[in-house]
């Protein structure tokens, strides 16, 4: 835009007056004037972007566990037990139920028929007749003998019998008070020891006592038996049996005991002739 001499602008067209405002020096400041009236309240901008979120801050310490609050009131008294009711009565029996009906047995099949028998084999042949044996007597032939008084026998010593109880027969033979028992008939003899048997000066334990029969002077091992013993206050009983077959007669028999000094009481021997 141009300006002539007195300050008007060349436009053009129209012309356009600005008043010269010539500043020969400065005017003095009036006092303020009062405030205007606040004008309307501009709009409000937009929301601004939501900040970077801060560091989240250390924990603070946990402070002291409070006092535990006192008990609660005391227990109160357990009250009386009631009585017990009277027991009610017993129901009624209910009715048995019918019983079913049987149910039918199946037919019975028939018999097979037998079949035929076979035929006899023959008869073999007739075998050889055995010898006649011995006549037995007709009377009981036995004996029972027994020792009342304890009494001590060494190892292979013979036991001693001092009472006959009973005596049948003349086949068996014991003389009372003596260890041996005479047989003078062949045949086939039970016998029989039973006593109670206790260390009579036994100084090693353990100790084995051992009671064996003895046939014209030689032990024999059918009927042996024995019993240990592990202290010298000890008593146990014991009992030997046995079946001989007598062929040689007159023929002796003894008991005899083994295994130390032992003592006898309560002593029976009991034979018989089979």
């Amino acid at each position: 835009m141009n300006f002539n001499d007195d300050c008007r602008p060349v436009c053009g067209a129209a012309d356009i007056v600005v008043e010269k405002i010539v500043y020969d020096r400065p005017s003095p400041v009036g006092p303020t004037g009062p405030t205007g009236p606040a004008g309307p309240t501009g709009a409000t901008g937009a929301t601004g972007a939501t900040g970077v979120t801060g560091a989240t801050g250390a924990t603070g310490a946990t402070g002291p566990t409070g006092a535990t609050g006192p008990s609660g009131g005391s227990t109160g008294a357990t009250g009386v037990t009631g009585a017990t009711g009277v027991t009610g009565p017993t129901g009624v029996t209910g009715p048995t139920g019918v019983t079913g009906p049987t149910g039918a047995t199946g037919p019975t099949g028939p018999t097979g028929v037998t079949g035929a028998t076979g035929p006899t084999g023959p008869t073999g042949p007739t075998g050889p007749t055995g010898a006649t044996g011995a006549t037995g007597g007709t009377d009981p032939q036995a004996l029972s003998a027994y020792s009342t008084p304890a009494a001590v026998a060494s190892s292979g010593g013979a036991l001693e019998f001092d009472v006959n109880n009973v005596v049948e027969g003349s086949a068996i033979a014991h003389t009372a008070g003596s260890d041996t028992v005479t047989i003078s008939q062949p045949g086939t003899y039970f016998v029989q020891y039973n006593g109670t048997t206790y260390p009579a000066n036994i100084t090693s334990f353990p100790a084995v006592n051992t009671i064996n029969f003895s046939l014209n002077g030689t032990t024999q091992s059918a009927g042996a038996a024995q019993t240990r013993f592990d202290s010298a206050s000890q008593a146990e009983a014991i009992s030997a049996a046995a079946v001989f077959n007598i062929t040689s007669v007159p023929a002796t028999l003894q008991v005899i005991s083994g295994g130390g000094v032992f003592g006898y009481s309560d002593a029976t021997l009991n034979v018989f002739k089979l």
